[in-house]
């Protein structure tokens, strides 16, 4: 009897710790694919502010599926970066011109939002060998979210280009 109730807590331990790795995969899985759109919406901006003329003074638009009109400044300037890192903070107010709030438009009616936000880095006057080009840096994040109950972090994703003057 003895024998059969520690094979029972066994069988059972087995179980909860496989059922408790599914919901975790599960999990893993939708932040994957929050990455996943986050790098296809900090590309479409990346190709979009590269595409732009060199000196162009009117914004370039993209329009997201809740058909918002986001202007894209292509000038020197933007959104802070973190002095350690490079990157785009996330922490520091919007810049208008540099920031959209995107909306992306699921298969099943679902509408999710991200924080796009881009800087375009002129190099440094002193080095005129690199005059011809500016760096271009655009983050994409989903803000947190609640999802039955449990809060979503999902860090920014950032491509960045040099291109050409």
């Amino acid at each position: 009897m003895v024998e059969m109730l520690f094979a029972m807590f066994v069988l059972a331990s087995a179980i909860v710790g496989a059922a408790s790795m599914i919901v975790l995969g599960m999990g893993r899985n939708a932040a994957t694919r929050m990455d996943t759109s986050a790098s296809n919406i900090a590309e479409t901006f990346l190709e979009n502010i590269a595409s732009a003329e060199p000196n162009a003074t009117i914004p370039t638009p993209v329009t997201d599926c809740a058909n918002a009109a986001w202007a894209i400044n292509t000038a020197a300037g933007g959104s802070p970066l973190n002095p350690a890192t490079g990157e785009i903070d996330f922490t520091q107010p919007k810049v208008a011109g540099y920031q959209a709030d995107y909306t992306v438009c699921t298969a099943n009616g679902l509408r999710v939002k991200y924080d796009v936000r881009w800087a375009i880095v002129q190099p440094s006057v002193a080095n005129p060998s690199w005059s011809w080009a500016r760096q271009v840096i655009v983050s994409a994040q989903q803000p947190l979210n609640l999802n039955r109950g449990r809060i979503f972090f999902t860090p920014p994703v950032t491509v960045r280009t040099v291109v050409g003057m």
